[in-house]
């Protein structure tokens, strides 16, 4: 708001008023003052902007004329001057046109389609990152709704075991009573901690050790016997150092029979003591020098039930084909006398006589050998 005490603003008001006394307590003077103020300054401001209008439109003109200038403005658009300026124009292009190389020609065709592609791209980028965007807005909807689904299935699960007193019938108190059952023993298999527990005979673990131990004993017996045997079978066909005369009365196969009846009951005998050995051990029995006599009975009992139970397995065994009998085993491990001996020599010389007797398989003739200091003496003796 403009001070009434500036000169330059006292001789306006004297001009518009016509006369220099101002009433400024007048409401109603002042109001019309105000108004008239304000309708000359729009006044002034309007003239301002036609006189300017006139003259950019009189530029334009000028530029369009002189063809600086392609566009036209709308409201001279129609004007015949520049209807006869655009016509002109477009002759003069289409004649510019025909001057113009193919390479020309071909390169404006090229960046018109690269500005075609280029839109097409910019609308095709638009078109996948909305839909990328919908794809993350309905992916993270529906993980929203699992989780909603899990944690509602969640909660009406726990609802349904739930337990109301207030709630069940008299057809029900079963089912209650089994559900306070089974949160009970919940409870309790959350609470306890794993502890090994061995001293159960019946337990797995004690019942495979028990059954381990068992094949362990029978396998290391089954393997003395063997030994003995192969041992026994060996020495059936060497001789003393001084049984060095030809033993004629005897046959190969009546030889061969003896040393198997040998060592037979040779391992049997072994069989029964070490079976005897292992037994008590096992069982856990405590030594009869510090049992009476009624324990010793009742020991002697619990031997003789044992064995009767471990011959019996044995038998069941044998006839399930578990374990190899005495006859099958040796026939399977069974060595001829002459193959031992051809094994332990040690020089061409006797290598040679014995491949020799084996090779002709002579019936009346039977090796011997004589064992001095490691070295072995093969012995031919000649037919009756």
């Amino acid at each position: 708001m403009h001070s009434y005490n500036i000169p330059r603003i006292t001789a306006r008001l004297e001009g518009l008023m016509g006369t220099n006394v101002v009433r400024l307590t007048d409401r109603a003077y002042m109001h019309q003052l105000r108004k008239s103020h304000e309708a000359d300054c729009q006044a002034k401001l309007q003239e301002r902007i036609d006189k300017r209008e006139a003259q950019e439109m009189e530029r334009e003109r000028k530029l369009v004329m002189q063809g600086k200038e392609t566009r036209i403005p709308e409201d001279m658009r129609n004007h015949p001057v520049f209807k006869i300026n655009q016509k002109t124009n477009e002759i003069i292009a289409k004649r510019r046109s025909k001057l113009k190389t193919n390479r020309e020609k071909n390169a404006e065709r090229l960046i018109r389609q690269g500005m075609k592609w280029e839109r097409n791209r910019l609308v095709f980028e638009d078109l996948e990152k909305k839909k990328e965007l919908e794809l993350q807005a309905r992916k993270i909807q529906q993980t929203g709704l699992e989780e909603q689904y899990r944690s509602e299935d969640a909660l009406r699960g726990l609802d349904l075991l739930r337990i109301h007193d207030k709630k069940w019938k008299p057809c029900e108190l079963d089912l209650k009573k089994f559900l306070e059952t089974e949160e009970a023993l919940m409870k309790q298999r959350f609470i306890r901690k794993p502890v090994q527990y061995n001293s159960d005979p019946k337990d797995v673990r004690n019942v495979a050790k028990a059954r381990k131990k068992f094949r362990e004993t029978e396998e290391r017996i089954r393997k003395r016997l063997e030994e003995q045997l192969a041992a026994n079978t060996i020495n059936g066909s060497i001789t003393k150092p001084h049984l060095v005369q030809p033993v004629s009365s005897l046959s190969r196969k009546a030889l061969e029979t003896a040393t198997k009846q040998s060592a037979m009951t040779l391992s049997v005998a072994a069989y029964e003591k070490e079976r005897d050995a292992f037994l008590p051990s096992d069982v856990g029995l405590q030594s009869n020098e510090n049992l009476s006599a009624k324990e010793l009975d009742s020991q002697h009992e619990t031997d003789v039930n044992y064995k009767a139970i471990f011959q019996k397995k044995m038998e069941n065994d044998v006839k399930n084909d578990l374990i190899m009998t005495k006859e099958a085993f040796d026939a399977l491990h069974y060595e001829d006398p002459l193959i031992a001996l051809l094994k332990a020599t040690d020089n061409v010389h006797d290598l040679y006589r014995i491949a020799k007797d084996i090779i002709l398989q002579d019936s009346n003739q039977v090796v011997e050998t004589v064992i001095d200091g490691g070295s072995v003496t093969p012995l031919t003796v000649a037919s009756q």
